[in-house]
């Protein structure tokens, strides 16, 4: 269980992607950072020197917030990425990609 500025989101696995996802959506959309993860935030062409931080500094605590959220056992799903959406997308996909799995073999 992750503890977030005193809030309490459990670590996501098959059981709880779905609400993992929504909690993390909400945690991140509270801090101001959820642009960063789902891709409409990026860095502006021709940033000053001060922009390029603040972005880089922005997209660095959203992806903290994201390594410290999930289980050691899924560290591996996003240790090369160094942008929040590429990680948020790699966990996406790995919880995602098993729903459909698990749903068509239960059509069987």
């Amino acid at each position: 269980m992750a503890e977030v500025d005193k809030w309490t989101i459990d670590k996501p696995d098959s059981s709880n992607w779905m609400a993992w996802k929504f909690q993390m959506r909400h945690f991140l959309l509270s801090k101001g950072l959820w642009g960063l993860v789902d891709g409409s935030e990026v860095l502006r062409e021709n940033p000053t020197p001060q922009q390029e931080a603040e972005f880089r500094k922005r997209s660095q605590r959203a992806l903290s917030n994201l390594v410290m959220s999930i289980s050691s056992s899924l560290i591996y799903l996003i240790t090369t990425f160094e942008d929040p959406k590429a990680a948020w997308d790699a966990v996406k996909g790995h919880f995602e990609q098993n729903s459909v799995v698990n749903k068509l073999m239960l059509k069987k």
